[in-house]
């Protein structure tokens, strides 16, 4: 799969009067993987929300080449988007099994195989299928939340902060999932603040600083 997966022009968030974001354009490639760096405050949520359809905008949101601006976040979810929010918010009551199926939107065959597909990425969870979220780490929650996606089959990834509050062995694990993804032809918009989390697998990263795109090189750690 090659092409434009996810395409966002002259995006605009405002929030009480005062702009989040500002005439932002992004294009994301099928395979590729696509990092919005800045520091806290710098708009990295409010675009990927305006994304997922969960912020007001204004501008024009693309996936696969179809307008998808007016569409609820359920349809965009259809469509072939998937959202990974900051704090990983799985069901802490479901197990592992039920928090990936609740997910998936297909057959029972193919829910098989994605689960299958989600214990390969992520083995930590492999042989906890019937243990409930909230007796995960941090990092398996994290990467339970990634797995749910996975479970929907999307087209785009949109992940916000997912190196926040990981080990760096927890979070190279995911890292290289993520990069896994996008060699399956999966197209990833990441919004992170740690550059070193991002270093080894951003194709392409987007500066981002009061809500708009700036061409300020990026700091090698943590943004602040």
């Amino acid at each position: 799969m090659t092409g434009i997966a996810l395409h966002i022009r002259n995006l605009s968030v405002t929030h009480g009067g005062v702009a989040a974001i500002h005439d932002v354009s992004i294009s994301v490639l099928a395979g590729e993987t696509a990092v919005l760096l800045g520091a806290n405050g710098a708009g990295k949520s409010s675009l990927l929300r305006a994304v997922i359809g969960l912020a007001s905008s204004t501008g024009s949101v693309s996936l696969g080449g179809t307008d998808i601006s007016q569409c609820t976040t359920e349809d965009r979810v259809r469509l072939g988007l998937a959202w990974v929010p900051e704090g990983r918010r799985v069901f802490p009551g479901l197990t592992v099994a039920e928090n990936l199926l609740v997910a998936s939107l297909s057959r029972h065959a193919e829910r098989q195989r994605k689960l299958e597909e989600v214990f390969s990425l992520f083995p930590q969870l492999a042989g906890r299928p019937s243990d409930h979220a909230w007796q995960l780490s941090g990092g398996q929650q994290q990467m339970l939340a990634i797995g749910r996606a996975i479970m929907a089959k999307p087209m785009v990834y949109l992940l916000d902060e997912p190196s926040l509050g990981l080990a760096p062995a927890v979070a190279e694990s995911v890292a290289i999932a993520l990069q896994q993804l996008a060699s399956g032809g999966a197209a990833i918009l990441i919004g992170e603040q740690n550059a070193g989390f991002v270093r080894s697998i951003a194709d392409k990263t987007i500066m981002l600083r009061n809500g708009q795109i700036t061409t300020a090189p990026a700091d090698q750690g943590q943004l602040t």
